[in-house]
């Protein structure tokens, strides 16, 4: 059974990659939200694992999504992280020892890519385990339907 990290961020991105999870063979499946650090939450006062009280939402949105997809059959954790998208993701493929990586593009563009940065850009790059990205835009995924 393939071992799979899935980044997720709980946007239209998310749904994308769920579509194509649920047409996808059994595997073992770790939903991966990470939470940046803000320099507001990390001060002498205030502990770094300080969530606020709106990522309540957030937690029950993980948990939908893993059930969703364990009635397709997938062994499904799910994890909440704060730091860097980029260095946590990295992270946990070599924690979590997983064989693939799946995640979604938000297809901004070439020039948002550019100035802003690209999440998934920086992970294929530096990722030591294939990458598969899901972009937003596209065609439904079906069970039937070529993934």
């Amino acid at each position: 059974m393939k071992s799979i990290l899935v980044p997720i961020d709980l946007s239209d991105a998310t749904e994308r990659v769920t579509q194509v999870l649920e047409a996808w063979d059994r595997a073992k499946l770790y939903l991966l939200q990470v939470v940046p650090l803000d320099a507001a939450l990390v001060g002498d006062d205030v502990e770094p694992l300080d969530l606020p009280a709106n990522r309540q939402p957030q937690k029950r949105q993980r948990e939908q999504l893993a059930e969703r997809l364990r009635a397709c059959g997938h062994q499904v954790e799910t994890r909440l992280e704060m730091g860097s998208t980029v260095d946590t993701i990295l992270e946990s493929i070599t924690d979590m020892e997983v064989d693939l990586v799946i995640m979604g593009s938000h297809g901004h563009g070439a020039l948002y890519d550019l100035v802003i940065g690209s999440v998934s850009e920086e992970v294929i790059r530096r990722s030591s385990v294939p990458v598969l990205i899901v972009p937003t835009r596209s065609r439904s995924i079906r069970p039937g339907n070529s993934v």
